[in-house]
């Protein structure tokens, strides 16, 4: 598919926007551009990553949302069954091609993270969109993370940082930020199961995205002129 112009709405750009600076506890978005511009980020290019993603993201939703298969029913029971914990949790994506080649630069992120903060690496190095607020990436249910992840981080306490976890993506290192109890009442179940159905298609969306371009990468030829 060719996009000839890459735009969204100022209206949906703004929306992001506000969303990015709550996130960070600015409530405008000429304060966002000061936070931004003391960690070296140009709003313009922030704004130019945002159209970006969006436009990548309807691509992939198009093209593979008849593909994603999602168990309604072992999900529900998931839910009445086994209320567990949520977790609050940060990112930072990284790419390596080899395992030295990951294990220096792993280590120069722990150099950063033990400098700067957790926040600010991820600004440096991380490859995903969460870079630009830090890797942070919400509240998770226990039950909606996938296996691997689930065993990286079960024995971490909050503050701690995984290992870099290999995933179809890169390498994932997860930080806790918070966990709390997730008791379900009777009127949340509905809710709660929309939220897994989304997160558990926003997984499988994800993955397809990352070797739809992973092919595109491979495939893809520059002549020069």
């Amino acid at each position: 598919q060719i996009v000839d112009e890459i735009k969204v709405s100022d209206k949906y750009l703004k929306k992001v926007l506000i969303s990015m600076s709550n996130k960070k506890g600015i409530q405008s978005i000429s304060e966002y551009e000061k936070y931004l511009k003391q960690n070296n980020v140009q709003i313009n290019d922030l704004k130019q990553k945002i159209q970006i993603d969006a436009i990548w993201n309807e691509i992939i939703f198009k093209k593979f949302n008849s593909k994603v298969i999602i168990n309604k029913e072992k999900i529900f029971n998931e839910v009445v069954k086994n209320p567990d914990k949520k977790f609050l949790l940060s990112e930072i994506l990284f790419k390596s091609s080899n395992e030295s080649q990951m294990q220096i630069k792993y280590q120069e992120i722990q150099a950063d993270i033990k400098k700067e903060g957790f926040k600010n690496a991820a600004l440096i190095h991380s490859i995903s969109s969460s870079s630009t607020v830090g890797g942070e990436i919400g509240w998770f249910d226990k039950s909606s993370l996938n296996e691997t992840i689930k065993k990286n981080i079960s024995n971490l306490k909050i503050g701690d940082y995984s290992k870099p976890i290999l995933t179809a993506s890169g390498f994932l290192i997860i930080k806790i930020q918070d966990i709390k109890n997730n008791d379900v009442q009777a009127n949340d179940i509905d809710n709660k199961v929309n939220t897994l159905i989304k997160a558990k298609t926003n997984q499988q969306l994800n993955q397809y995205s990352n070797i739809y371009y992973n092919k595109i990468k491979k495939d893809l030829v520059i002549n020069e002129f």
